[in-house]
């Protein structure tokens, strides 16, 4: 047994040689939690749907568990080998990450389900945060703990504070980049759950690397000061001193809830104006870490140059007065508009990347000071490091937890998104404050009031419905002769109802960008969506609609006499209420006696629902939304064929300019894989922004002339139906585009490769989406040439076939 050697100058090399390979130890273990956090919220997402909601209790549960292993690695950091402990953690992280998955697919099966997937209530909201924090709980308790146990074994001399903060700066540096490579290329190349595999390797090798660095370096034998004897005593006022343990854990928490709620909203805010792809959200995020990590690096340098306690107060009057500067700067910079794409998809990217730099950079950098300094200060008055940055991180992260469900539920929804961003920058006025009244310094206190004033542009104005200051007003160009109607601020940004004061159409609008459709456009186009899938099927009673935006849609089952009843299922609720407020334009459809309107994750209530439906009509979805491309997976379209009934059809509405011909045919494989018989029909026959439709049936589709002639007679006489291009059965057989036969070999959009969510904001950057020229060019070498056998046609007595696919070509390319 060696004998451990006392702590000496003839050292430092050697504590040198340690150190560099404990950080090379934090970054890999840093990319490794990110991958899981990453892989595992999208996991849950399939067992409860990727809702808002679900990625938030995931998040909590994954910050308590991390609180917890902060801890309990503080209380056990001087019991064993710090390395050893740290090896040991990540021991388990590696192997309990390899359970998650074969949990969550139990679960699926077992007995839990019904308590896990019930209808929405709190019950429920009970049953999955409980089963959430125990799936994550034994990795993410493990992962906190790797921290006490490193800090422990960094506790060298009076340089051990900086040296754990530019420890924490390298694992957040590590946490960057697998942001980044989670996003670009783990979860659609690896896989989902290939990828916590991988993380799990990291981990794997990172233990091995600890325990081979506890043989090589034994750790020194300066002794602690006891807490009993640097604590002061319990009466003590809280403000007395420094050394007082309460005054470090006020300023980690005010610096872990303002700090993970800054976050929060920056990503609401940069939502307003991107289109909102994982790569954009992952790019945001990205920023931010580095801004914390940058803070870190720099906390290193100033505690050993100042005092720690100002350095705290410093960081936060600067972050304070950063908030809202930033949010003018970016209302300067964007005036709200939705970012231009430029000429590729790369150079989109690296230009949102620039944009979040100059906007955030320079706040989440005084923001990352405020930690790694109060670990600084707590340590001048006790020095047992692996307790003290243990139980501080661990206020920070739950504090971070609270600011992150705080900002997202409770505070964006009361005081809107700017008036967000002055209370969190108010929150950091707190401690220059609370120092200039403990200290009677006029100029702390002076700081903290100017950080206060600098909100004033965030206050509300005098436009109620916009939450915003005067100032930001003046930059919010809205569209020409639009008026605000209502705005609701919901967990996905803004959802805007707005009139057109020229002839008062009323529109639906998502994040200032992304229009939903309108009461004055072409409203045969989305009923439409709704009646071609209806007559292909010759019986439809029971209809399921996914997706319900201006309710437009939905509204073409209505005059339909044989549908008995529709199910209309939308993600976001405030979407209904909007809805609702375009009555005249839809019908009613919200509130018709034979709607049920059901705010659910589609694939949620597939998996969760025991009806059986005649036709399932997929709307149109923003294929590069984050986790829009799960609607796209097979394993979606299994969990629909599974609510048909017999003979039943299912519907996959597809915007082309939305998709280059990768896409296309990586969600028609997908279908195709697990309908038999699926079918491409025209919705929009237009060169710029054509529509099909893709059906899946089980069977191959047989269509009456006489009994689609009846019915279309009968949708006349109720004066709600007016197709352009459904006049008779004949107009309906010439949508008809041709058979998509399933290819063997091909690639799929599964839930572990959800190919076309990364897939295609890099078709909708770089411009290879199927419009105009493209589309000329795939229409001659694709479509025009598909099969047609998978529809059976009885034509009216005097019609004949369907005319040859060509002269659909000359309406979509003119000459």
């Amino acid at each position: 047994m060696s004998e451990t050697v006392p702590h000496t100058e003839l050292e430092l090399p050697r504590v040198v040689r340690s150190s560099f390979w404990l950080y090379v130890l934090v970054f890999l273990s840093g990319i490794a939690a990110l991958v899981y956090e990453i892989s595992w919220t999208r996991q849950i997402g399939v067992l409860f749907g990727h809702t808002t909601q679900v990625a938030a209790l995931v998040l909590a549960s994954y910050f308590l568990g991390m609180a917890g292993g902060y801890s309990l690695g503080g209380r056990c950091a001087k019991r064993v080998h710090p390395l050893i402990g740290y090896a040991l953690c990540e021991v388990v992280v590696a192997g309990w990450a390899c359970v998650i998955p074969l949990l969550l697919a139990l679960a699926e099966v077992s007995w839990l389900r019904p308590w896990l997937q019930a209808e929405s209530g709190a019950g429920q909201l009970v049953a999955r945060g409980l089963f959430t924090v125990l799936l994550l709980g034994p990795a993410t308790c493990a992962l906190g703990a790797t921290l006490p146990f490193l800090a422990q074994y960094l506790d060298r001399d009076k340089q051990s504070s900086s040296r754990i903060a530019v420890a924490y700066a390298w694992n957040t540096i590590g946490a960057l980049l697998g942001v980044i490579a989670t996003a670009t290329v783990l979860l659609v190349i690896v896989g989902v759950q290939s990828s916590s595999y991988l993380a799990a390797g990291f981990s794997a090798l990172c233990a091995c690397a600890a325990w081979g660095l506890s043989r090589r370096y034994e750790i020194g034998s300066r002794e602690p000061i006891t807490r009993e004897a640097s604590a002061l005593p319990n009466l003590s006022p809280l403000f007395l001193s420094t050394s007082a343990p309460r005054l470090p854990t006020i300023y980690a928490a005010i610096s872990g809830f303002g700090t993970l709620a800054s976050e929060v909203l920056y990503t609401r805010l940069f939502s307003l104006v991107l289109h909102n792809s994982t790569h954009t959200f992952a790019m945001v995020i990205a920023v931010f870490l580095l801004g914390l990590a940058l803070g870190s690096l720099l906390s290193a340098w100033l505690v050993k140059r100042f005092n720690a306690e100002q350095v705290i107060h410093s960081a936060a009057v600067i972050g304070g007065l950063l908030i809202p500067i930033s949010v003018m700067l970016f209302m300067g910079w964007t005036r709200l508009e939705y970012f231009p794409l430029g000429e590729s998809f790369a150079g989109y990217v690296g230009r949102v990347a620039g944009l979040a730099a100059i906007v955030m950079l320079p706040t989440a950098t005084a923001l990352g000071v405020m930690l790694p300094a109060t670990w600084s200060l707590l340590s001048q008055s006790r020095h047992d490091a692996g307790r003290d940055v243990g139980d501080l991180t661990m206020v920070n992260t739950l504090a971070g937890a609270a600011g992150s469900l705080c900002s997202s539920f409770v505070i964006l929804p009361i005081v809107g998104l700017w008036m967000s961003f002055g209370v969190v920058a108010g929150l950091f006025a707190i401690l220059p404050l609370l120092r200039g009244v403990r200290t009677r310094h006029w100029g702390w206190l002076m700081l903290g009031v100017g950080v206060c004033v600098s909100t004033l542009p965030l206050w509300p104005g005098t436009a109620r419905l916009s939450h915003a200051g005067p100032l930001i007003e003046s930059w919010m160009t809205p569209l020409p002769h639009e008026q605000l109607v209502r705005r609701w601020e919901t967990d996905y940004g803004w959802i805007d109802v707005t009139r057109d004061d020229r002839d008062g159409v009323l529109r639906i609008r998502q994040n200032r960008h992304y229009s939903y459709g309108s009461t004055g456009e072409d409203t045969s186009r989305e009923q439409r969506q709704s009646h071609l899938p209806l007559l292909l099927h010759p019986h439809p009673r029971e209809v399921l609609c996914l997706g319900l935006g201006t309710g437009l849609t939905a509204a073409g089952t209505l005059p339909h006499p044989e549908v008995q009843r529709t199910t209309v299922l939308e993600l976001i609720p405030e979407v209904v209420d909007a809805a609702r407020m375009l009555s005249a334009g839809n019908g009613g459809v919200v509130d018709h006696p034979k709607v049920d309107v059901r705010v659910d994750d589609a694939r949620h209530y597939l998996a969760t629902t025991d009806r059986q439906f005649d036709v399932i009509v997929a709307d149109l979805f923003v294929p590069w939304e984050s986790s829009t491309g799960y609607l796209y997976a097979v394993e979606h379209y299994q969990a629909a064929q599974q609510r048909l009934r017999p003979g039943g059809i299912f519907c996959q509405w597809l915007a082309l300019y939305q998709v280059s011909p990768r896409e296309l045919e990586l969600i028609a494989d997908s279908m195709a894989e697990v309908f038999p018989h699926t079918t491409l029909w025209w919705g929009h026959l237009s060169s710029n922004r054509p529509i099909v439709a893709l059906v899946g049936s089980a069977i191959p589709l047989s269509i009456s002339g006489p009994d689609v002639d009846e019915r279309l007679s009968r949708l006349k006489e109720t004066r709600q139906f007016a197709d352009s291009l459904l006049t008779d059965s004949a107009a309906l057989y010439e949508l008809w585009l041709g058979d998509w036969p399933r290819r063997s070999g091909v690639r799929l959009n599964t839930n572990e490769h959800p190919r076309v969510e990364f897939l295609a904001p890099i078709a909708h950057g770089d411009r290879t989406i199927l419009r105009r020229e493209s589309l000329k060019i795939y229409y001659d070498e694709v479509l025009a040439r598909l099969p047609r056998e998978d529809v059976q046609i009885e034509p009216t007595a005097g019609q004949s076939l369907p005319r040859d696919v060509r002269w659909q070509r000359t309406i979509l390319f003119p000459e």
